[in-house]
């Protein structure tokens, strides 16, 4: 029987409002077949326009202010993503769909007209598609060879790459949209959804399908009490339930300086895995339960993390007795291990935590690291040295406060 169970008083499920408004917390199971009585009724299907775009309303090409934001140069009409896990040939994956449609009100909202799509860790993009709908109507597309891959930073044989394309024939009264598939390979936790845009948001909505013989705990924080639409789910021979999370006008977030960061201001929705019928995970030595708490999500890393170091041992020895010739007092062996640990390889800015590092013997053989690499190269050299330290999960002012209750690498 397919449940969705609150998350609520003092019991093993529940969580903290610790730095939290009006949060949403559920566990969404999907660990047989749904019964009747748990999901709510299927809304029917979204009327689709040209090219299997959804269709555009006489409100939306109407539109030409917002009485909450008289200033707003912009207004995000729907900023919406659906995700599925499915099984694709021997993998499980997560198949993400975004969309994003936005109304230029003023001249300087042409400023919008930039888009870039980042690449992430254990994922890729693809069926990149996008149009200007001008006031008239006339449809203008971005055509395939108008998107190009960016390459942000490059170390040695590293390149960080972004999706980068520009919308045409941009003025006020038209429509800007975009849409993009993301395969990801990373099921621990769902990649969290920020339901604010960079203005004035209309609509938000985010779904994820699970399923049959998965769970994820959910946390919706500043979710202003919205309830969540739950639904069966079925792809092909894939079954389960889907959970719908829908807000409606949102002031928007802009970074800027002092600005508190998103997670503490701009409601989101965050999803951990805590059962997977029948799936064994190695890194945790047991079957079906999987994060439950902090203790499975350290053993999880920690696993992984020496996974990376065993192989280097002898590596970093010879390494670290050079970084170290000459000195004797531990303080000053630290200083020197975290010296060139910073200064030797280069970072490469990845912000998001997965519990994995590569082998760090390809690490000090490629000359850079990133974020959790240099933690792992830290530990491993100053155990070498003989130093004992431990990898700490820290979240710092520029991501905001942790909770203590929703265990996550996110």
């Amino acid at each position: 029987m397919a449940v969705i169970r609150p998350c609520s008083g003092t019991g093993p499920q529940a969580l903290s409002t610790f730095g939290l408004q009006q949060a949403v917390a559920l566990l969404l199971l999907a660990l047989a077949g749904a019964g009747p009585g748990f999901a709510t009724p299927k809304k029917p299907p979204e009327e689709t326009g040209a090219g299997g775009w959804p269709e555009i309303s006489a409100e939306e090409r109407s539109l030409s202010g917002v009485p909450q934001d008289p200033a707003t140069d912009a207004v995000l009409l729907r900023n919406d993503r659906e995700g599925k896990i499915i099984q694709s040939a021997d993998d499980t994956v997560n198949l993400l769909q975004y969309h994003w449609r936005l109304k230029v009100l003023k001249p300087s909202g042409k400023a919008y007209a930039e888009v870039k799509i980042p690449a992430d860790k254990y994922s890729r993009v693809s069926n990149i598609q996008a149009r200007t709908v001008k006031a008239d109507g006339t449809i203008v597309p971005v055509t395939p060879d108008q998107i190009f891959e960016k390459v942000v930073r490059q170390v040695g044989d590293f390149k960080l790459t972004e999706m980068v394309f520009d919308f045409p024939a941009v003025e006020p009264g038209a429509i800007l949209e975009y849409r993009y598939d993301r395969r990801v390979d990373f099921l621990v936790s769902i990649t969290p959804w920020y339901f604010e845009g960079p203005v004035f948001t209309l609509r938000s909505r985010v779904k994820q399908s699970i399923p049959m013989g998965m769970g994820y705990s959910i946390l919706c924080d500043l979710c202003q009490g919205a309830k969540p639409e739950v639904a069966d789910f079925r792809d092909g021979k894939s079954q389960g339930q889907s959970y719908t999370m829908e807000l409606k006008n949102l002031p928007g977030y802009r970074a800027e300086d002092f600005m508190p960061p998103a997670r503490e201001v701009s409601p989101r929705m965050e999803m951990v895995l805590q059962a997977w019928r029948g799936h064994m995970m190695s890194e945790l030595g047991r079957q079906d339960r999987m994060f439950v708490d902090w203790a499975s999500i350290a053993k999880y890393a920690d696993v992984r993390y020496q996974a990376a170091t065993k192989p280097a041992t002898e590596t970093l020895k010879s390494l670290v007795a050079a970084w170290t010739q000459g000195l004797n007092d531990p303080q000053e062996k630290t200083r020197a291990i975290l010296q060139h640990v910073r200064h030797d390889f280069r970072y490469l800015p990845y912000r998001v935590v997965y519990g994995y590092s590569r082998p760090l013997d390809a690490v000090v053989k490629s000359g850079y690291a990133d974020n959790e690499e240099k933690a792992v190269l830290l530990q491993a050299a100053m155990k070498a040295a003989g130093i004992a330290s431990d990898i700490a999960l820290v979240s710092g002012k520029d991501v905001g406060s942790l909770n203590p209750k929703f265990s996550s690498f996110t």
